[in-house]
């Protein structure tokens, strides 16, 4: 909704990124602070995944800078 709101308020194309949970540094100290070791917050976060994986951020970046994503199964693969 966000993009759709943009495009009609500022008369603009607009592309929104929703990579859902992704495996940076923020969850080693999520871990920190609920006490299991990261292991098991990965466990838990992936338990809503239907693929079981988590993104990484070299599978998320490349979609900020204009490429196109070619989903295929579990992994991003990204163009030009």
């Amino acid at each position: 909704m966000l993009g759709r709101s943009l495009a009609r308020e500022l008369g603009i194309h607009t592309s929104l990124v929703a990579p859902g949970v992704i495996d940076t540094p923020q969850l080693e100290v999520d871990a920190k602070d609920a006490g299991p070791p990261l292991k098991e917050i990965h466990k838990i976060y992936v338990k809503g995944i239907p693929t079981g994986l988590m993104g990484t951020l070299g599978e998320v970046a490349p979609a900020y800078v204009g490429r196109v994503l070619h989903p295929n199964g579990g992994e991003i693969r990204c163009s030009m």
